[in-house]
């Protein structure tokens, strides 16, 4: 880390891991190899307390530039201008916009507004609509991510993913995951009383062990209320203690559920958060348990 050199033209406390130091105006302090620093103005300054990332030469709190070996921060007071791109829609009578800044989006309608302050700068992004909702779709290095804006409740979501497609009334969230699952697409879609979660697809992992596929199409049969193939899953000496109307009275309704691993299972019964653990011999499942 270079030694660093802070001007500053108000009066301010500087923080670092080690010391602190109040600087007058126009005055300047040289830190050796700080890792981190805080600036905490005082006095007539319309400037709020902020954090200087010693690798972003672009804040509108301050310029960085490197110079004969230095890091030089000149911090900024006054009127600073910002480029604003603005979308406008309509949704029967509500007017409403979206406000992109470089780091900040900001969702507004009637009297309410929305201000979400993103961690990068987004440079590929797009806005739109569905009914009441309005949107704003970005990649950053992590991959894709859409902001939800509900214009009648002022609410916002976030949802992220390794692609995000947009479709007529809705979306489809992508993502690419570890172990036995090889993609997840969850579909959301809007009507006239909002954001909906739709289907929820999985594609399986190639040379799934035979045991891991035995308890996803264990869950699948369930799910659908095929009693008899979830049965034909279990042991010999598992069936010889329980029927299939046992196996129906146990697992409920089940209307969603996700497998962790080739030994546990995320269900919802009959709306009720469940945690089943299998014993499984090569092919078939020998013993269930759960969280309750």
């Amino acid at each position: 880390m270079k030694t660093v050199v802070i001007y500053s033209p108000y009066k301010c406390l500087i923080k670092n891991e080690k010391e602190e130091v109040v600087l007058d105006e126009n005055e300047h302090l040289i830190i050796d190899k700080p890792s981190k620093l805080f600036v905490y103005p005082l006095g007539k300054t319309t400037n709020y307390s902020f954090f200087i990332d010693l690798k972003n030469e672009d804040n509108k709190f301050y310029r960085l530039i490197e110079k004969d070996n230095k890091t030089l921060i000149f911090l900024l007071d006054g009127l600073l201008t910002e480029n604003v791109d603005l979308y406008f829609f309509q949704y029967n009578n509500i007017k409403s916009e979206i406000e992109v800044k470089n780091q900040s989006i900001v969702f507004s309608c009637n009297n309410h507004k929305k201000i979400i302050t993103l961690p990068v700068k987004v440079e590929k992004y797009s806005c739109g609509n569905f009914y009441h909702i309005n949107y704003f779709h970005y990649t950053d290095q992590n991959g894709e991510n859409i902001i939800t804006y509900n214009i009648k409740n002022n609410n916002a979501k976030l949802f992220k993913g390794d692609e995000i497609e947009i479709l007529e009334n809705g979306f489809t969230v992508k993502t690419n995951e570890k172990g036995l699952y090889k993609k997840v697409n969850e579909d959301y879609f809007v009507d006239e009383e909002g954001l909906k979660s739709g289907a929820k697809t999985f594609s399986l992992t190639d040379n799934v062990a035979p045991n891991e596929l035995a308890l996803f199409n264990f869950m699948n049969a369930l799910k659908k209320e095929d009693y008899q193939s979830a049965y034909d899953l279990l042991d010999k000496t598992l069936q010889d203690k329980i029927s299939q109307q046992t196996l129906k009275e146990y697992f409920g309704k089940i209307s969603y559920y996700y497998v962790i691993d080739n030994k546990t299972c995320f269900a919802l019964s009959n709306n009720k958060n469940m945690i089943y653990t299998f014993s499984l011999n090569e092919k078939y499942i020998t013993d269930i348990s759960d969280n309750n």
